[in-house]
């Protein structure tokens, strides 16, 4: 490690909080995938999430300590487990995600649709009656004059008469007195139930125009709130129609845009956390600390070299590479071997 400038630091500390936020969101999208499963799918995937971020800032560490093989591990086997594991979580949710805001949508159109329809029917239903109620006002002019109640006391008090009893209830009527008075009794009859039909219709408005105002107000809601968009469908069809070239994108463009769109968002729900972990930790490396020797079984004065500079007694500087380090070995095995020589 290497002091930075603060510069750089404040980069690299924005590098951390953007790995630990997506980080902790990528987890949070994991689990919830899983756990529709079972709450064990959705701990282990949130297990998979945080490898998937720290197994490359683990592989360069393993890279600098010199276990190449490790390190090939984690870079050919490892990540691309963890990373992809990660991203085919990140896939289902995001589909998952993506088609529940379509279905909301749906529902809340047919939703929005029906209560419109309902609207409508109470409207006519309210015309229809309201109709019907100034068709038998017209009829019957007498009808604001009198009460239904009055009429029935009437009606009472013609049945107590003599002739009502004499013609047993005007049903054997044989003389023009019993005549006369049951045709006052049909009529008295016929305006009750007029009076009553007129009250069964200002009912009925009255319901109507409640169901009316019940309605509008629902509807007005739905379509201020709930009017069925879904930024889904208008990101699909506004892509659809790029890709297309055409205001009028088929279904099998529509299915194959938002496929694609949903596979780009999980990628990169998948990359950031492990890309601005890995940056960052790097931002903390010297060149240097990432060179290991070619051969792992090399000599320790070969393995331990790094390159580094020395001051001189002069102020000039002694750069020491690997390179220069076996060319010494390579001098002191040469001058080892001459004395066999003579």
């Amino acid at each position: 490690m290497h002091s930075l400038p603060v510069s750089d630091r404040y980069v690299q500390l924005g590098l951390y909080i953007v790995a630990a936020v997506g980080l902790l969101f990528g987890a949070r999208m994991a689990y919830k995938f899983g756990a529709e499963m079972s709450f064990e799918h959705g701990v282990f995937l949130v297990l998979v999430a945080v490898l998937s971020a720290l197994v490359l800032p683990v592989r360069d560490v393993i890279a600098a300590n010199g276990w190449r093989s490790t390190a090939k591990g984690c870079t050919y086997v490892l990540a691309p487990l963890l990373i992809f594991g990660e991203f085919f979580s990140h896939l289902g949710y995001t589909f998952g995600q993506r088609d529940g805001n379509v279905s909301t949508a749906i529902h809340q159109t047919v939703a929005l649709k029906e209560q419109g329809e309902s609207l409508a029917e109470a409207k006519a239903s309210l015309t229809r009656w309201q109709q019907r109620l100034a068709d038998l006002e017209k009829r019957n002019a007498w009808m604001p004059t009198v009460t239904a109640d009055g009429l029935r006391a009437d009606l009472a008090a013609m049945e107590g008469d003599r002739i009502f009893a004499r013609s047993r209830q005007c049903a054997n009527v044989t003389v023009p007195e019993s005549r006369a008075f049951c045709d006052r009794r049909a009529a008295l009859q016929s305006r009750i139930a007029g009076m009553e039909e007129r009250k069964d219709l200002t009912d009925r408005i009255e319901a109507a125009r409640a169901i009316i105002d019940r309605q509008r107000d629902k509807v007005a809601t739905a379509a201020k709130f709930e009017n069925g968009h879904s930024a889904v469908v208008a990101q699909t069809t506004a892509f659809a129609k790029l890709y297309t070239m055409s205001l009028t994108p088929d279904a099998g463009s529509l299915d194959g845009v938002k496929m694609a769109i949903g596979v780009f968002i999980a990628l990169l729900a998948t990359i950031v956390p492990p890309a601005a972990l890995t940056l960052a930790c790097r931002m903390g490396r010297r060149p240097e600390d990432d060179i290991t020797p070619a051969n792992d079984t090399a000599p320790p004065i070969v393995q331990a070299s790094v390159a580094r500079e020395t001051p001189s007694a002069a102020g000039s500087t002694v750069i020491r590479t690997i390179a220069d380090n076996r060319e010494v070995w390579a001098a002191i095995r040469k001058a080892l071997d001459q004395p066999k020589a003579a």
